[in-house]
């Protein structure tokens, strides 16, 4: 996803932007929770069990030791894991509302809203320049329709 200066948005997309930074900024929340955990946490676990067979040291370490480190790798694997499923649904939740919003739309006639709506499902992740550019249509017929 590319990176977008909020500043630099008109005020008819930047509102739209507001609108889903609320609803996803919880699912944001828990993945960023979630990968700062996780990753280190399996990086940890990974590492302090495969380091001990690349020394001579491998006797030296008790097996609660291995089991501890396992279990580090696990809940860091999972909670790794957990951040990407988050990620997805995130993407979900915002393809749903571009749908919606496009769908809701008067401004646009039916044909144009169903090519929108087509190219928004059609994308694996979000694709915000297709649903800045239905809004910058939408505004620029709004305005062309109260002059």
């Amino acid at each position: 996803m590319q990176t977008i200066n909020p500043k630099s948005l008109p005020p008819f997309i930047q509102q739209e932007m507001d609108k889903i930074a609320t609803m996803i900024r919880p699912l944001m929340k828990k993945v960023s929770l979630f990968y700062m955990i996780g990753l280190p946490l399996l990086i940890l676990g990974v590492l302090n069990m495969v380091l001990p067979f690349l020394s001579a040291e491998f006797s030296s370490i008790s097996m609660m030791a291995r089991v501890v480190y396992a279990l580090l790798a696990a809940v860091g694997l999972s909670l790794f894991r957990e951040s990407q499923f988050l990620k997805k649904q995130m993407h979900q939740i915002v393809k749903r509302y571009i749908a919606e919003r496009i769908k809701k739309s008067i401004l646009i006639e039916e044909h144009e809203k169903t090519r929108y709506v087509t190219r928004v499902n059609k994308q694996k992740q979000m694709d915000l320049p297709l649903f800045f550019h239905f809004l910058t249509e939408e505004h620029k017929r709004k305005e062309h329709q109260y002059r």
